[in-house]
């Protein structure tokens, strides 16, 4: 799978789950722009989204790397690198 196929399959899944959580109004438009304060999750909401994603994808999200989350593009890109980065280590 290339880096971008990758990208966006990441990117459909993080959406799916903010779409989930029931705190969004239905006709929010999600791109990698969109500011996750923007969305009115709490952060146990959105460590709990961050959890299914390390789960998921097999990757650790340090509380450094969660406090440099500001929008939707930061955090399919912090699972972007961080499973590209294990998938380094182990093959």
């Amino acid at each position: 799978m290339s880096e971008k196929d990758n990208k966006d399959r990441i990117f459909g899944h993080v959406c799916e789950l903010l779409n989930n959580t029931g705190e969004m109004p239905l006709d929010t438009d999600l791109s990698a722009n969109t500011e996750l304060a923007a969305l009115g999750l709490d952060s146990l909401k959105l460590i709990e989204i961050v959890y299914e994603l390390e789960t998921e994808y097999s990757v650790d999200a340090d509380e450094a790397a969660l406090a440099q989350l500001r929008t939707v593009g930061d955090l399919v890109g912090m699972v972007c690198q961080k499973s590209q980065d294990n998938h380094h280590v182990t093959a």
